[in-house]
């Protein structure tokens, strides 16, 4: 998980808005996964389907 993203509000839940904010400030792949990973685990999730076709902002080879 990127350690620079705050990913909860005050009453403890995470928001779309939010999780759209923190994906925006991303650059490369590996961390907008770890991310996703994140958010999808603070909804109860543990398995996910993760693809980005294709961003000419995120850096592949980070």
């Amino acid at each position: 998980m990127a350690t620079e993203t705050v990913m909860l509000s005050a009453n403890g839940q995470y928001s779309f808005e939010q999780f759209i904010d923190d994906a925006s400030r991303v650059r490369s792949v590996d961390h907008l996964f770890d991310l996703f990973i994140d958010a999808m685990a603070r909804l109860g999730f543990d398995r996910v389907n993760f693809s980005v076709l294709r961003d000419l902002d995120l850096d592949a080879s980070a």
